[in-house]
């Protein structure tokens, strides 16, 4: 484990992502029920003329009662739309952060705008770049993706190409997984490009190691553990992968034809062969014949729990449901279309699907998108505010009891 440097934001020590960025959200009816599990924190974006448009991503562990939240604001440009910048809660043991704004943590001089993949304990952050403003010699846009550590400037991940590099987690040893082209030698391969998978390594100097390739698996998250989750390329299933001896290994799920194809987002933080070790994502529903209904669920993979190794979430009463994340105790959170059509935040726990709008007290602001949890039970998204204008605002919603280690 290393040591970074602290972020300068009165911090102890102490983030595929799928996001619907709709300015004017479609409000659902929320659900009756008590509302003592949570209280609400309503994230406050960059100070805009009329708006504090924000999303909450990804959430730390509690430390001290603290916790760092990773996300995104918005920013009037004078030289065009508004754009999203990476921004920076850092929430107190009240639940309350200190100033009006979070801190922007700015963009690279070669991106526009730069999407959010994960932030560890140390305050060490991975993004990749939404919008491009640098082109090849070939005028083809260049999309790096770049890590912060706290107290040097942006970093791009080196790549063998620059023209495309998707980082898309990192855990609190500094290990990045993600995607990025390389020279291909196959005719067929657009552009000469090939898309490759691999693992980079901030280290204690604080800068980045070349990535190292990953063969046929292809990951969207990584664990304090090493343990990765994403896909088998050969296959097109489910698969968790780690490091033996410097050997990487691979385990395929198996025996669930649905689930070939399915999209793996996180996984909780356990090693390798031990039964809680859960993995989310979701997959296309097919009816009996076998053919697409057009629908998407949620699913949990636990792939070395033998006795119940795969569970399908169900819905809030809609169609379809989208896992975004997975604590140390199981719990999922996401969002679901509820029977209105509306789409809206929910918790799985204890094999329930709970609306978070029952949950805590919204008042006329509806939770639409949860897209993190950490191991003490808090969870970040965006939720939707009617009035006085139609906007998106992140929310914390702190646990009032958080879990026991």
């Amino acid at each position: 484990m290393w040591r970074f440097w602290k972020r300068s934001v009165a911090f102890l020590t102490l983030a595929a992502a799928v996001g619907l960025w709709c300015l004017s959200p479609t409000l659902g009816a929320k659900p009756p029920g008590p509302v003592a599990s949570y209280t609400l924190t309503d994230l406050l974006g960059f100070h805009n003329p009329g708006y504090y448009q924000s999303v909450g991503e990804y959430i730390t562990n509690r430390e001290n009662g603290a916790v760092l939240i990773y996300g995104i604001s918005y920013l009037s440009s004078p030289d065009g739309p508004t754009v999203q910048h990476p921004a920076l809660w850092t929430v107190d043991s009240s639940g309350a952060f200190p100033d009006t704004d979070p801190v922007d943590m700015g963009v690279p001089d070669s991106a526009r705008e730069l999407r959010p993949a994960g932030i560890n304990r140390f305050g060490v952050a991975v993004g990749s770049t939404g919008v491009a403003k640098l082109q090849d010699e070939n005028g083809n846009w260049v999309f790096p993706s770049y890590v912060d550590v706290p107290g040097l400037p942006y970093q791009e991940l080196p790549s063998p190409v620059r023209r495309w590099v998707e980082a898309s987690g990192i855990n609190d040893a500094g290990f990045i997984v993600g995607t990025y082209t390389i020279n291909s030698t196959d005719p067929n391969d657009e552009d000469g490009l090939e898309n490759v998978s691999g693992i980079w390594q901030v280290q204690a100097d604080g800068f980045v190691t070349d990535p190292r390739r990953l063969g046929s698996f292809f990951p969207t998250d990584i664990n304090n553990y090493g343990v990765m989750a994403g896909h088998d390329y050969n296959l097109g299933a489910p698969a968790v992968a780690w490091f033996e001896n410097d050997a990487l290994m691979i385990k395929v799920l198996e025996g669930q034809p649905q689930l070939v194809g399915s999209a793996v987002v996180a996984l909780n933080d356990y090693p390798h062969s031990d039964s809680r070790l859960t993995v989310v994502g979701h997959f296309a529903l097919r009816d009996a014949a076998g053919n697409l209904t057009g629908d998407w669920r949620g699913f949990a993979w636990r792939p070395w729990d033998t006795a119940n190794p795969t569970t399908p979430l169900g819905t809030l009463g809609g169609r379809n449901s989208f896992p975004q994340d997975v604590n140390r105790a199981g719990e999922i959170v996401g969002y679901s279309d509820t029977k209105r059509s509306g789409q809206q935040a929910f918790l799985f726990k204890n094999g329930q699907m709970l609306n978070l709008n029952s949950m805590a007290a919204v008042g006329d602001r509806t939770l639409q998108y949860a897209y993190g949890i950490n191991d003490d039970g808090d969870i970040v998204g965006f939720m939707g505010i009617p009035r006085p204008i139609s906007e998106q605002r992140g929310f914390l919603l702190r646990r009032i009891v958080p879990n026991s280690p």
